[in-house]
């Protein structure tokens, strides 16, 4: 990365070295919440009126407004994704939660990879609708010199690659960061690889240049590549005496970090990395001194969302009158009517030391496209599901919120599902892809979840040979058979390009449903009555189960 030292970055680092360190003392509070995904109705365990008493952003407000303290000393920061996961983005397109959080008093976002996959027209519409405008909301790599000509050069008028924020004696300068790597961008060009952190370090440059005496990154790259950001801006940076990175206020992963991560600096500095779950079950909290140019943590929180908190009422307000207005007339009341009950709380993820990895709410959904097709199998992916459902009453809300991507204009729900054809050796082939991206890059986006099937696989085995035993309905499967299979509209399109991308035999015979998952997962819940966990694995790793 030679790039940053060429003509001109040398009179920047001395630009730079000149500026006079303060020699006082400054306090900052930085506040932060992440991937909130459209949860303005607080959700998880009910109270005797079947409200949810976990997260919702009226919740949050309070707690948010409290941890500030005086404005003149604090940044308020969202760290991408407020798009898409419950019925209140179906409603309003985001728009709603944008409004409220500028209510709530945030200073600046950063674009996450929800926030950009429906294309320009919806995002556009959100921001206008909250009245958004730079700085508030940030991202360095999006090209926006790219955007002229394109359905996205409005765009260009409402991000900013940065922003200085002057506080009380300090001037905080904030840079933000979109993740590039998803198979949904919405047509958005944006820098990756290398030039992505070429753009970051630019950024932190240009914000030091201009007095910044913290820097905060605002990412919504994931934890890995933050790590990666921070050391890069300490080899690069701060070894050649140019302050780097202090913060990064992360998200993606949905991690809640009950300390910061931190990457050690030349000089003794550190960058901490945060981030603060989903949801807005949790706030994050963290407390820097600055001085003589010198930033310290004094102390962090991740701050709970809980029953205890009471809801701002004129944030509560609004969301109560979203959902009288615009969420009942079109989907009736999704939040008071009691469909089911749970026995035990269903979880959405697998326990990384237990061999078991079919959750309980990959079941239930593969369970409902199965029942609701007749097909031989039913197939989701971890990536397709999003939140768990909690023990006790269930409500249209809970399962919507399981399977909450994607719009159909025709229904403003979720994505249709349909019944597709696929030779045994293909699914092999997928199961073989989803664990290997799994146990590479902890990534479980594509780590499938089935009705109708088991499977055995050992993760000791090199990549190909992974699976020892699989069986549809309780017969060995064949590779040369052909299998009817049941799954949502993006699973279907995301095999065809993968199977073509592997070199293998396409899906046959695909036929698209007038039904969406969410009708189908309601369907099936409310002809169950009660729900619980399935008693059987259908999905287990025996190489757990040989290292125990």
């Amino acid at each position: 990365m030679t790039r940053f030292y060429r003509s001109g970055r040398l009179a920047l680092g001395l630009a730079l070295l000149a500026l006079a360190t303060p020699s006082w003392a400054a306090t900052l509070t930085i506040v932060h919440v992440n991937d909130s995904h459209s949860h303005l109705e607080a959700f998880g365990p009910k109270d005797r009126h079947l409200d949810g008493t976990l997260g919702g952003i009226a919740k949050a407000a309070t707690v948010v407004r409290a941890a500030r303290g005086p404005e003149s000393q604090s940044v308020v920061l969202h760290a991408g994704d407020f798009f898409e996961g419950d019925i209140f983005f179906n409603a309003t397109f985001g728009s709603t939660e944008l409004s409220l959080l500028k209510q709530i008093g945030f200073d600046a976002l950063t674009l996450g990879n929800h926030d950009v996959r429906y294309g320009a027209g919806a995002l556009l519409f959100a921001l206008s609708n909250a009245q958004f405008q730079a700085p508030q909301l940030l991202s360095a790599n999006i090209d926006l010199g790219s955007l002229a000509g394109t359905d996205y050069a409005a765009l260009a008028g409402l991000v900013a690659p940065r922003m200085v924020k002057p506080l009380d004696g300090l001037k905080v300068g904030i840079f933000g960061m979109t993740t590039p790597y998803d198979a949904v961008q919405g047509g958005l060009d944006l820098l990756k690889d290398e030039a992505m952190f070429v753009a970051a370090l630019e950024q932190v440059q240009a914000l030091r240049a201009e007095g910044a005496d913290v820097v905060i990154c605002l990412s919504h790259l994931g934890f890995a590549l933050d790590q990666q950001l921070a050391a890069l801006a300490a080899a690069k940076l701060d070894a050649n005496g140019l302050p780097g990175i202090d913060v990064i206020v992360g998200g993606h992963d949905h991690f809640a970090f009950a300390a910061p991560q931190s990457v050690a600096r030349p000089g003794g500095r550190t960058t901490w990395i945060v981030q603060a779950g989903q949801n807005y079950e949790k706030v994050g909290r963290m407390q820097l001194s600055v001085e003589g140019g010198v930033v310290s943590l004094v102390d962090y929180a991740l701050l709970p969302v809980d029953r205890k908190v009471v809801r701002a009422p004129d944030i509560e307000a609004r969301v109560e009158g979203v959902t009288e207005n615009l969420v009942k007339p079109r989907f009736g009341d999704m939040f008071h009517t009691p469909i089911a009950w749970a026995f035990v709380d269903l979880e959405e993820k697998f326990e990384p030391a237990r061999p078991r990895r079919d959750t309980a709410v990959g079941d239930l959904v593969a369970d409902a496209l199965r029942a609701a097709t007749n097909a031989q199998i039913g197939v989701t992916t971890l990536g397709l599901t999003s939140d768990k459902i909690y023990a006790g009453a269930v409500v249209p809300d809970d399962l919507f919120r399981t399977v909450p991507y994607g719009y159909d204009a025709s229904t403003g729900l979720d994505w249709p599902i349909g019944t597709f054809d696929i030779l045994g050796a293909e699914i092999g082939a997928i199961f073989e892809y989803g664990i290997d991206l799994y146990l590479r890059y902890g990534n479980e986006d594509f780590y499938p979840q089935v009705s109708g099937m088991t499977v055995a696989y050992d993760s000791r085995r090199p990549f190909g040979s992974r699976i020892v035993a699989a069986f549809v309905d309780g017969k060995p499967l064949d590779p040369a058979a052909p299998y009817q299979c049941a799954g949502n509209f993006v699973l279907i399109e995301g095999l065809k390009q993968l199977l073509a991308g592997f070199g293998l035999p396409p899906i046959a015979n695909v036929t698209m449903t007038p039904t969406d998952e969410y009708q189908a997962l309601r369907t099936h819940v409310e002809e169950r009555g009660i729900i619980f966990p399935a008693p059987v694995p259908r999905i287990v790793d025996v190489g757990v189960v040989a290292r125990r």
